[in-house]
């Protein structure tokens, strides 16, 4: 399985947002790991639902693949 992270970033106000960085992990411990020390996210927020998390001026979505 493979897990992307696509981060977007507010620049504007609220008024636009433009993709910052597309990584990809294998699991989400991973995924996890890199908000905390990358984005310095709390534990706390890592933890719950990342899909469509927003922390500071940044929007976090996840996408999942299934390798068949």
């Amino acid at each position: 399985n493979s897990i992307t992270l696509i981060v977007e970033e507010d620049y504007d106000d609220g008024y636009s947002t433009r993709e910052v960085e597309r990584k990809d992990f294998s699991n989400m411990g991973e995924l996890r790991s890199y908000l905390i020390t990358e984005y310095k996210m709390p534990f706390e927020m890592a933890s719950k639902d990342v899909d469509d998390l927003c922390w500071d001026d940044y929007t976090f979505n996840v996408e999942q693949e299934e390798n068949n």
